[in-house]
């Protein structure tokens, strides 16, 4: 099954998730070039922190084309449970609204217990492609409702126990204790298809940022399959800070037109 450029470049924008930078220009990221350092990964908090919020400079072949943003903005009660809603934003600069207009924006509704997803919200514009669409995940059931808003398609089907979204997915890695070398899997429903999601720990380093100082952190690739095919259409890695809070530092996409680098530009939390 292939993913069309506009589709990879969408997801990536998701994982990044968009927002506003500030002087992005000071805080460039960078490995450390001295000698190997050894960065032991801690163990993960168990919890998300709300008005959590991270800020990013999203280039592409290092000119700035966009900026992204992923907030914890609120728990909310959803059906009888508690859960953390989430937001994620993506919007394209001047520079590229010129020639392709992107603006996202993700809401992903997190049971605050059992760690996944409730409900997922779309709100995506991207040249002259719109989708508006809403699925409700029953758990129990094992079923999710899918509606579009613009043309009030509804549409049911099968998910698998403990399912995640396109933006839960990278929150519930956040939660996991995890080791270099060793790979974690779990089930990601995204465009209405059940996805097997892989992802594994590389490797353990400290990164620098500017004015931040330095960092340790560890990256990870993740290999998603459908129908137990490796989808290979381009390739994301991210580092995330080494410490329990596990900040999502950088973002690196490699496709067919070129590299896309999401970096870290102010974080709250």
């Amino acid at each position: 099954m292939k993913i069309s450029n506009k589709r990879l470049l969408s997801i990536f924008f998701l994982l990044c998730a968009l927002s506003l930078s500030l002087n992005a220009h000071a805080y460039n990221l960078e490995l450390k070039s001295e000698e190997p350092t050894e960065v032991r990964i801690l163990p993960a908090n168990k919890f998300l922190k709300v008005g959590e919020r991270y800020t990013y400079l999203v280039r592409w072949m290092g000119i700035p084309v966009g900026y992204a943003g992923l907030h914890v903005k609120e728990l909310v009660d959803l059906n009888g449970r508690q859960a953390y809603h989430i937001v994620a934003e993506a919007e394209s600069n001047k520079f590229l609204s010129k020639f392709y207009r992107v603006k996202d924006v993700v809401h992903t509704y997190i049971d605050k217990e059992e760690l996944y997803t409730l409900r997922f919200e779309k709100y995506q514009y991207e040249g002259g492609y719109r989708s508006e669409e809403i699925i409700e995940f029953d758990q129990k059931s094992h079923r999710a409702t899918y509606r579009s808003l613009l043309n009030n398609t509804v549409k049911e089907f099968e998910i698998p126990e403990k399912v995640q979204d396109a933006a839960s997915c990278f929150y519930y890695f956040r939660l996991l204790d995890v080791e270099v070398g060793k790979s974690y899997f779990f089930d990601v429903n995204c465009d209405e298809k059940n996805w097997q999601l892989e992802v594994k720990v590389l490797e353990a380093k400290p990164l620098e940022l500017l004015k931040m100082g330095v960092i340790n952190a560890f990256v990870v690739e993740p290999y998603p399959k459908f129908k137990g095919l490796f989808v290979k259409r381009g390739r994301v890695w991210v580092s995330f800070s080494a410490d329990g809070q596990r900040i999502p530092l950088l973002f690196k996409m490699q496709s067919p037109w070129g590299v896309v680098t999401g970096v870290i530009t102010n974080y709250q939390k």
